[in-house]
């Protein structure tokens, strides 16, 4: 009887703690559902550079993906790194950019801009042609 009561005892303090572990393991967390920057914003498609026109003028085009209500751009020589390019924001799908030098080549990007919080994977880069 005291070897039944021992194992009962056992039993029931294994139990406990095993239950308490399950309570007690964190479960992974989707990386997306903490950045609203990968979710709910798709990104442009079908991004084009234009030759430069007008000597130093660039057209950029672009479809829309759906729920943006404008885009970021960024531009710069190649092999800068975003967010240390020049940065414009276009309210429809195609933009202008002048005042460039057609002897540089420049890398463009675009990402769709859903809400302050919400932003589109970038979009590039795309590098324009010098003009010959």
């Amino acid at each position: 009887m005291k070897n039944i009561k021992l194992f009962t005892a056992l039993f029931v303090m294994l139990s406990a703690l095993s239950f308490t572990s399950c309570e007690t393991e964190i479960e992974p967390i989707d990386p997306a559902v903490l950045d609203p920057i990968l979710t709910g914003c798709t990104k442009p498609t079908s991004f084009h550079v234009s030759d430069f026109v007008e000597g130093n003028t660039i057209i950029l085009n672009w479809v829309e993906g759906g729920q943006e209500s404008s885009w970021e751009i960024e531009y710069g020589t190649p092999g800068f790194t975003l967010g240390s390019g020049t940065t414009l924001l276009a309210e429809e799908n195609t933009i202008s950019i002048g005042g460039l030098n057609p002897d540089i080549a420049y890398e463009f990007y675009i990402r769709g801009v859903c809400s302050e919080e919400m932003k589109s994977a970038w979009v590039g880069p795309l590098v324009s042609m010098l003009q010959v």
